[in-house]
This record gives C-alpha cells, structure tokens and sequence, in this order.
C-alpha cells in the first residue's frame, strides 16, 4: 500500500526517557557535542546525488562514513555516490555535507494493529507504520510488535523489532504503547509510527503482531523513463542547496552521469553547478566526464580519450574564463574494492571527484589551500580503467582535463592541477589557470569576509579603513609566511589599498567602502629542468636550471 508520509509536527515523548527514573532529582545526560561549522575552512566538501535511503534535499553535515551510512546507508551496487563518499574519507577528508537527490516519490508504508489482527491484541492507540524516507529501499521491511500488560494498573508495554533489507536491525522496547510513537521517532532511521485511531478491541494479557511494508516506489539506483524530468529538477535544486551553504569549498556530482537523468539535462546541471561555484567566488566545482557505462566513453583507451577530449570542449565552449576557472575536470575513473560484489573480480569503476576532493583535504590541513593537489597518491584504489600511452596522457592534458596516472612503483596519482581555463585565455600565473591559485583565492574570499563583515553598518571614518586594512594585512602575511605569495618580502607580495582614489565623496556618501588587494601567488612548480653536465674527471653533475 502506498500513501505519503501524514505531515504535522512530531509526537513528542511523554515522560522521561527510557531507563531514566521518574522521581525528582539531579540527572547527568552526556550528548556528544557537534563540529561547529567553519566557513574559513576550505578543506570541508559537498556532494549531491542518490543514496539508499535519508531526507531528501536536505544539506546533512556527516565527519566519517559511518555517519554517512547511519543517515543514507551502506554501500549499495546499484549506486555510487555511496562509494566516492567511502573514497573522499579514505583520502583524507573529515567534514562533508551531502544532498540526497530523488524524485519525489511514495513513502513505503503497512498498517499495523488493524482491528483484523489475530486474536485480542491491541495497543493503547492504533498506528500506521512508515519507512522514515521516500523510495522502495524500504519495501519487504517487517516489524514485529509484541505487547503485554503488566502491572496493577493493566499498563501496555510494547516491543518493537525492525529488520529492513541491507540495514542494521533496530528494537525499541518496553515501552509504555503512547510512548512509543515519539520514542521511534527520535531514534529510528528506518520507520516512523504515526497514531491512526482507538484501539481496536479488547486488550490481552499478552500477543504478537507482524506488519510488512510495501509500495515505496523504484529501488535505488532504478528510475523509470517518466521520472528523469523529476530526478532532474531534484539535482536541480539540491546543487542551488549547495552553493548557498557557506562552509563547503569543494563541490561535486559524483552520480550525475549513472543518476537516471537524460544527457542534456546533466549537461544543464554541471553548467548550474559551474555558475553557482562562480558567481560565489569562494568554491570549487570538481567534474566527471561521462563513465562508460553511460553512454559515454566505451570501448579502448583511444576512443574513451576522444570522447573526453570532445566533452572537455564542448564545456568549454559553454563558459568564459571567469566560469572556466570555478571548475576542475579529472579523468580517467578509477577502479576501487566493492566489498558488497558478490563475485570477482571484486571491483567497481566509479568517477575520480570523490577521491580527488579528499586528497584535496587532506593536502589542504597538511600544505594549506594555496598548494597544488597533484603528485598525491590516491587511496583506496586498485587502479584506473584506462592505461594511457605517453601520447595519450600529453592529450588529456592538453585537452585541459586533469590527468590521473598510475606509474609502475607508485599506484594511483593526481597528476595535473590545473582548471578549465584555457591556455590563450591565462594571463600569467595569477589569471585562474591553477587550481592552487583558485583556492588561494577562495582562502582570500572567506577571509575577507570574515574581517568585513563585523563592520558592517559602522560609520565610515579613517579609523574603519584602518580596521579593515590591519585585518586583511594580518591574513596576508600568514600567507606570505607559508610561502603562498611570491616576492623577497612582503610589499612585493601584496598590497592592500582602503584611500580617497578608491572612496571619493560621492559613493562615501551612498555607504559604500571599497578596499583593493593585490597579491602575486607563488607559481606552482609544473616543470623542472634538470641539466646533466659531463664534467672533468669523468663526473656526473646534475644541474637545475
């Protein structure tokens, strides 16, 4: 039976806490405190896409992947966004924000205590049984309930056991029966109970009751024809949820290309995903070209590199500079351990933005923002689905797409940092061309922020500008002095100006402050030159230069 989950607040709890005493007195409850959000970090990621199970478009803050897997799930094979999470955690990464994407559907649902239950059984109040979140993930669900009346006062106290296809088994009892409702309600993943009338019939000294739920709509990872218009408005807005919130600095679709969404749809929302990153001046978009299963690259390593090299143009074509720069491309994918595959070789091929994004922060606490993620080993990988030539790899790196390589002795690289900006379109080291340069700038961005912010509505005096001024100087020469800037000393690294040329009286007078910074970003290292010089004596020396 499918129906959508009642609306309406909560039912609350009514008495103390299960365990606890109910007499008076002084009790001590520890509650695991929550990482606070930081919008100066840089290293913290959001993904969208499809999960198991979890709330749907709403931004979920998890810190590993067991927190991960107790909102959304497990790993599941008919999904990936699951196993590039797995892969951003195991890179490094510690704080991630996820966006569960999926059609709006049925919620699975049973009737429990009906008045057609085997023999006299009955709870203080009749329920209904709902899964905790749309889809048929929940379908084939069975809840055993038992009650039995104990006590004096006849008092109900009831059992409940939940066993879901692929989740943990969860169980809730004793329990007062109108307790019950508000207790599953705060600590279940899988089921709501939601009250639906009196109860029904005289009341036993004890009895068992099974409820199965059903009609929850396609399985994960299935989608039918009618519903890729609705999936693609649910990415659609799931990436607007994205870029609004204000910690993540790293943003991918990792299951854009397997989601069920047509191909011109996941084109209009990498591009939505590209602006949105933009116009924030303060994130990352990391891309996928299309996996071979979609559609896209199929056969050998020379036809999957055409098809990329003609994706990464046709994505360039569809941006100027100032978008191409909020946008990273990684390729080929990579072929990591599925521990869920029931046969061999026991390995899935999933795109390479998860893992990327958490090599990205992890490089980020150890180096900083402004150091190029490449020639960083990739973790959890067995290997890439493609083994490039010499002249293969100079392509995808000349195509503008980063290159990922596995050389013998050293497993699975990032091997490029580089945006989507075009070579005759980068005006120097500072013009948007690497990534070490766009996360400078993100760095900047959040920082400036954060010292301008304070200030808002103060009056516009000498003694604000010198505010302003001293905190951006502050942030600058730490940069400075972890080698992010160029220059032998700090003038020739930066320079902040707050003066009258850039405030004249006219736009003082509309409340308006302007104040420049001028940084020169150190140059990435991408190419070393290195001189062999046969010398006197039959010496070897080796010379950089």
């Amino acid at each position: 039976m499918t129906e959508p989950l009642p609306a309406g607040p909560p039912v609350p709890a009514q008495g103390p806490p299960s365990g606890v005493s109910p007499l008076p007195g002084l009790r001590a409850v520890a509650v695991a405190s929550a990482e606070p959000v930081r919008p100066l970090r840089t290293d913290v990621a959001c993904f969208a896409g499809r999960t198991r199970r979890g709330p749907v478009g709403v931004a979920v803050r998890v810190t590993d992947w067991a927190g991960f897997a107790a909102v959304f799930g497990d790993l599941d094979p008919r999904l990936v966004l699951p196993a590039s999470v797995r892969g951003f955690f195991s890179n490094g990464g510690t704080a991630l924000w996820v966006v569960r994407a999926e059609a709006e559907g049925a919620v699975t649902s049973g009737a429990a205590w009906p008045a057609a239950a085997p023999g006299p059984f009955a709870p203080a109040a009749g329920c209904r049984v709902y899964a905790a979140s749309p889809g048929g993930w929940a379908d084939g669900t069975r809840l055993t309930i038992r009650h039995r009346v104990t006590g004096p006062a006849d008092r109900t106290g009831v059992l409940v056991r939940v066993e879901a296809p692929g989740e943990p088994v969860e169980s809730f009892g004793w329990l007062p029966a109108e307790r019950l409702p508000g207790e599953v309600a705060a600590a279940s993943r899988l089921v709501r109970l939601v009250p639906d009338g009196p109860p029904p019939g005289p009341v036993a000294r004890s009895g068992t009751h099974v409820v199965a739920l059903a009609g929850g709509g396609p399985a994960p990872g299935g989608t039918a024809p009618s519903d890729g218009e609705r999936l693609a408005e649910a990415y659609a807005a799931a990436v607007r949820t994205m870029v609004e919130l204000p910690e993540p600095a790293l943003l991918a679709l990792p299951d854009l290309d397997v989601s069920g969404v047509g191909p011109g749809r996941r084109e209009a929302l990498a591009d939505l995903l590209v602006e949105g990153c933009a116009d924030a001046m303060d994130r990352l978009a990391l891309l996928d070209p299309p996996l071979p299963a979609s559609g896209g690259p199929a056969g050998g390593p020379a036809e999957a590199l055409d098809a990329v090299v003609d994706w990464v143009r046709d994505l360039r074509a569809r941006h100027d500079t100032a978008r191409s720069q909020a946008c990273a491309v990684y390729w080929p994918p990579l072929r990591v351990p599925d521990p869920v595959a029931t046969g061999l070789p026991a390995l899935r091929t999933v795109p390479a933005s998860g893992h990327v994004a958490g090599v990205v922060a992890r490089l980020d606490r150890e180096r900083g923002a402004f150091a190029t993620p490449a020639n960083a080993s990739l973790e959890d990988v067995v290997d890439l689905t493609h083994v490039l030539t010499p002249e293969q790899e100079v392509a995808v790196f000349a195509s503008g797409a980063n290159l990922l390589r596995c050389p013998p002795g050293r497993g699975p690289l990032v091997w490029g940092g580089r945006t989507t900006v075009r070579p005759e379109n980068a005006e120097g080291v500072g013009s948007g061309w690497f990534v070490a340069h766009r996360r400078l700038v993100h760095q900047l961005v959040r920082a400036a922020r954060e010292v301008a912010e304070p200030l808002l509505f103060e009056p516009h005096s000498p003694g604000l500008r010198l505010l302003l001024v001293q905190g951006l100087t502050e942030l600058l020469l730490g940069l400075y002095e972890a080698g992010a800037l160029a220059g032998d000393r700090p003038a020739q690294a930066f320079r902040v100006r707050c003066d009258d040329a850039l405030n004249p009286p006219e736009q003082v007078s509309g409340g308006v402050l302007v104040c420049q910074v001028e940084v020169a970003p150190a140059a990435p290292m991408e190419f070393i030159t290195v001189r062999l010089v046969l010398g006197r004596r039959d010496r070897l020396e080796v010379v950089e230069g």
